[in-house]
């Protein structure tokens, strides 16, 4: 069979509707770049200039030192483990909200791995009572609003004295995220081959050596995407991370955001920027 030709006027289309769409993308994020090394006065003129006519770092500067943003003092990174503790160099103080977040991501996105890893395969391969119940259970999670869940996470949390904590905001993070990649990961152990399990059982694994010596590999391309989704919506969230964080020191950069643009957001999108 002759692969059929596909005419120019097609290929010119395509291209231009691909054209159109990066414009979309890529245009904000080259105005946010240009306006955040614009000079104050040539950010607010008008007409605007998509191509700064001067070139300053000074706003970066003001961000991260002078403007209160993640406080007024330098910081240090530490990480705790167990009784260990490792800590960075000091660091400004407006990189503080972007560490707080990255901690908050990165915690987020490996338990919330750790339980959906080993939820979906057991829903996906083991047959058990109220299967479908659970199932359905976990497809029904995913369509809670946010904001329903902020009083009884809060509340929750509060019995086990962990409202407003680092660790308290994490696990509402996980119960928000956990759902979805569950559901992701199930999707991929259910289409592999249950002949796996059986040779691997015949060969004398028992279920935790079949399970991550041959299906947890086999579902890496999963993982990835779920391990991506949750470091990505862990760092972006806001409403709820809003409503459970407390102290200046321990705010992500959303929320800091948030206060900054509504301390300096008229007439200072070099700043916001």
């Amino acid at each position: 069979m002759m692969p059929t030709r596909v005419s120019t006027t097609w290929i010119v289309c395509t291209y231009l509707l691909i054209f159109i769409w990066l414009a979309f993308a890529i245009v904000p994020l080259f105005w946010l770049v240009s306006a955040s090394i614009k000079s104050p006065a040539e950010t607010n003129s008008y007409p605007p200039t998509l191509i700064p006519r001067s070139f300053t770092l000074a706003n970066f500067r003001d961000v991260l030192f002078d403007r209160g943003f993640g406080g007024s003092e330098t910081f240090q990174p530490t990480l705790e483990i167990g009784e260990l503790e490792l800590a960075g160099p000091s660091l400004p103080p407006g990189l503080r909200p972007f560490w707080n977040s990255l901690r908050l991501a990165f915690v987020t996105t490996f338990v919330s791995l750790l339980i959906s890893t080993m939820a979906g395969y057991v829903l996906a391969v083991y047959k058990m009572p109220f299967r479908g119940f659970f199932r359905g259970f976990v497809l029904l999670a995913q369509q809670i609003p946010i904001v329903l869940l902020i009083v009884p996470l809060f509340l929750v949390l509060a019995v086990f004295q962990l409202a407003f904590t680092f660790w308290g905001v994490a696990l509402a993070l996980i119960v928000l995220i956990t759902p979805f990649n569950t559901w992701l990961m199930m999707g991929y152990f259910k289409v592999m081959p249950l002949e796996l399990i059986e040779a691997a059982r015949i060969d004398g694994a028992g279920q935790w050596t079949t399970f991550y010596r041959i299906m947890l590999p086999l579902a890496a391309p999963g993982l990835a995407t779920a391990g991506i989704f949750s470091f990505t919506r862990a760092w972006n969230e806001f409403l709820l991370v809003l409503a459970l964080s407390r102290g200046e020191a321990g705010l992500p950069y959303t929320v800091q955001l948030y206060n900054f643009f509504g301390e300096y957001g008229s007439g200072s999108w070099h700043l916001i920027a």
